[in-house]
């Protein structure tokens, strides 16, 4: 299992994948865009939080 926070890198993710990770993919600030970026690159799981949970607001 790999958790990635940060900005998404479909690079990263897809080498990560083929070395057999489950990748978990959380922004530092969560954002649609990102979930989408995360989804397409094929993240596992995908962690979002709004700021009562220790994100914060672009």
């Amino acid at each position: 299992m790999l958790v990635s926070v940060g900005s998404i890198a479909p690079e990263e993710f897809q080498q990560w994948k083929a070395d057999g990770f489950t990748l978990i993919a959380r922004e530092l600030n969560p954002t649609v865009r990102g979930a989408l970026e995360a989804e397409r690159a094929d993240a596992d799981i995908i962690v979002t939080t709004v700021c009562d949970e220790g994100g914060s607001m672009p």
